[in-house]
């Protein structure tokens, strides 16, 4: 199960990828026209892309936390959480996409949601790995 969850990962984030460089460069497609004719659409894709994109990072690093000034966090939320603001502040620097706060709103929710969801996961399906130096 944890290594289908890893590609399925890897796979998710090429595709993230290759949307994001997509939507940079102006590239409409069908699937783009059609949430945007949904009320909010794009701030729900907002919500459960980068919701997904953290889910699949927090799996990828196997839940690996780190300290956020006292509070332990999970390592994958904190990177896609700086990973998704870089992106959403240079917008503010390409002519056809724009900056909004309620596009961070639903970054920020969707990454606390699955990274909820992501560390919830019982121990059975994804078992940590403990490092040894003796075999």
């Amino acid at each position: 199960m944890t290594n289908l969850l890893k590609v399925l990962g890897v796979a998710f984030f090429m595709v993230f990828i290759i949307v994001m460089i997509a939507m940079h460069m102006n590239y409409n497609s069908v699937l783009l026209q059609m949430m945007d004719s949904i009320p909010y659409g794009d701030k729900v894709a907002h919500f459960f892309v980068v919701g997904t994109l953290t889910f699949f990072a927090n799996i990828l690093l196997n839940r690996r936390k780190t300290d956020f000034f006292i509070t332990p966090v999970l390592l994958g939320s904190v990177l896609v959480c700086a990973f998704v603001s870089l992106d959403e502040v240079a917008q503010m620097f390409v002519e056809h996409r724009n900056c909004e706060m309620f596009d961070f709103l639903a970054n920020f929710a969707g990454i606390y949601v699955f990274g909820k969801l992501g560390n919830q996961i019982p121990e059975t399906l994804l078992p940590k790995r403990k490092l040894a130096f003796i075999p």
